[in-house]
């Protein structure tokens, strides 16, 4: 039986397909190349030092056993400094980078940067080393990523981002933040003014917005600074009579903030972004955050983006003939496999639980309505 004429055949986003005989023949031999997942973990074991502590970098990757380490760290406005390394087979390494007991910490913000000997991976932390005592001002809690006020105010400390014209615009931005201040390890009473500052190189902790007066009872500190015309990442200074101390909220610089289209052709228009923003939806056990709302109407429908049980739901709203289904899902070097299935024509009104590997797995969908190819 002949193959295809080469003339009817298309290559869609996702699929290849013979318009001639109405028929999905398999994916797009151009998607396994715009495909790749980057499972890496950075992080020090402490956001803040004292001096005379130790700096330890802990550095995850899947899928990388035995790989080579390049890590790179230095001071703001200061020369670099370099340390080699190695995972272990589970892609896991553990380096000492600075050891205050030997030589004392300098004071101020680090950048570290870890990447393999072959350059695949790579990713980065941050930390300061501060001055402190005994009787200085800390915060009680950790600051949780929220994004609504009624997390906030059921949080010890949290904080989240909003903005009247949506989760991503880069100005008109509000930080919302709560903890508890601390002084001598009891809550702090009395007052406080709390300045926003911009870290954005070329700003360099300059006040984004106007300070706030606050009135700390039982140690409670919170408000909602206006850094509407700054781009971040931001930071809270706290300052009392008993002090001062500053804090920085990750994920809240401009890039993080940004939007970027998750979905397309299912109704639903989804955005990830990996800022707190208010009305946004975690991803459960990540910092990703997802907005969605109605979109144009297609013949399928997505209305959220996390898997239930393992699923992803698609509601079938127009028949949709020659239908196929692809699932790409990843694999440990960070590449990404098809998994296609063929089905019978699909009604209107049906929904299909879709199985899908973690933590991230491309799903796609396609067949002919009224003759036409969508997907």
């Amino acid at each position: 039986m002949p193959g295809p004429n080469e003339q009817d055949l298309r290559d869609s986003k996702f699929f290849q397909v013979d318009l001639t005989a109405k028929r999905v023949l398999g994916p797009a031999p151009h998607v396994p190349g715009t495909l790749a997942m980057n499972l890496v973990s950075v992080t020090v074991d402490q956001p803040q030092y004292w001096p005379n502590e130790k700096v330890h970098l802990k550095v995850l990757m899947p899928g990388r056993p035995w790989a080579k380490l390049k890590a790179s760290w230095q001071k703001r406005d200061a020369n670099r400094q370099q340390q080699a390394g190695a995972l272990d087979g589970q892609g896991v390494a553990v380096l000492l980078l600075m050891d205050g007991e030997k030589k004392r910490l300098e004071l101020g913000e680090f950048r570290v940067d870890v990447e393999t000997e072959d350059g695949t991976a790579s990713g980065s932390a941050t930390f300061a080393v501060v001055e402190g005592t005994l009787g200085a001002l800390s915060l009680a809690h950790e600051f949780k990523q929220v994004t609504s006020v009624a997390e906030l105010d059921q949080a010890k400390g949290a904080w989240f981002m909003g903005n009247a014209a949506g989760p991503g615009s880069r100005w008109g931005n509000g930080l919302s933040f709560k903890n508890e201040l601390r002084v001598a390890n009891q809550p702090y009473e009395g007052d406080a003014r709390c300045l926003s500052r911009c870290m954005l190189p070329g700003c360099n902790g300059c006040e984004a917005g106007a300070p706030l007066a606050l009135k700390v009872e039982k140690g409670l500190v919170a408000g909602t600074i206006d850094v509407g015309g700054h781009s971040g990442p931001f930071q809270i200074e706290l300052v009392t009579a008993k002090g001062s101390l500053r804090h920085q909220f990750e994920g809240s610089s401009h890039v993080e903030r940004d939007m970027v289209e998750a979905s397309g052709g299912v109704t639903w228009d989804h955005r990830a972004g990996l800022a707190p923003y208010e009305k946004t939806v975690q991803v459960p056990g990540r910092q990703l955050f997802l907005d969605s709302s109605k979109g144009e109407q297609a013949p399928f429908e997505v209305e959220s983006l996390v898997a239930r049980m393992g699923a992803l739901t698609i509601r079938i709203a127009q028949k949709v003939t020659a239908p196929a289904l692809g699932i790409w899902e990843p694999r440990p070097a960070g590449t990404f496999e098809p998994r296609t299935e063929e089905l019978a024509d699909l009604e209107p009104g049906r929904e299909l639980g879709v199985r899908v590997a973690v933590p991230y797995s491309l799903v796609t969908i396609g067949g002919f309505v009224g003759g036409v190819f969508r997907e």
